[in-house]
């Protein structure tokens, strides 16, 4: 898998990548719609549809979209929710289910992921566009990060077992 993140220049417009260690897949809700969907309904934040399984849940800023389909035919599910993933994507985390168990869906069609993203780099000590070494932003007391690490204390488990302490 290959990631690459990019944040955008104020004055150009231009996209840019930006360092792995600026910032952070922490983790990351995401939804598949199956090809049944017939359409997709604008409703009330308060719709009980909308309340199951919406891990952060919408902002109350944006509209509340649920997909609408048949599940009479076959009985399966036209949607989907998976949610609160473990983070740490980039270490390869695992993301399954116990042998046995799935999510089921009929006729896979859409996928929506929303990352949820921690900033790590200092904006006052950092240019992330001419970057050659990395300073961490605010970090919480107990992070275990060495005085001028070159990563933020925030990517690591404190139990982790690859950093030796």
């Amino acid at each position: 898998i290959r990631h690459d993140q990019v944040m955008q220049d104020e004055n150009t417009g231009i996209e840019f990548s930006i360092p792995m260690n600026a910032v952070y897949n922490h983790h990351f809700e995401s939804t598949m719609i199956g090809g049944n969907t017939t359409r997709f309904e604008q409703v009330s934040p308060k719709d009980p549809r909308m309340m199951r399984n919406m891990g952060h849940g919408i902002p109350p800023n944006q509209p509340y979209w649920l997909a609408v389909g048949d599940e009479k035919n076959s009985g399966l599910p036209q949607k989907q929710f998976f949610g609160a993933a473990n983070g740490g994507e980039m270490r390869q985390s695992f993301h399954g289910y116990a042998p046995g168990f799935a999510q089921l869906i009929e006729s896979p069609r859409q996928f929506q992921v929303m990352p949820m993203q921690i900033d790590t780099w200092h904006r006052e000590a950092m240019d992330l566009k001419n970057t050659t070494h990395f300073v961490a932003g605010p970090l919480p007391r107990n992070s275990l990060a060495p005085p001028n690490a070159t990563y933020s204390g925030l990517l690591e488990c404190p139990i982790t077992t690859r950093l030796s302490k």
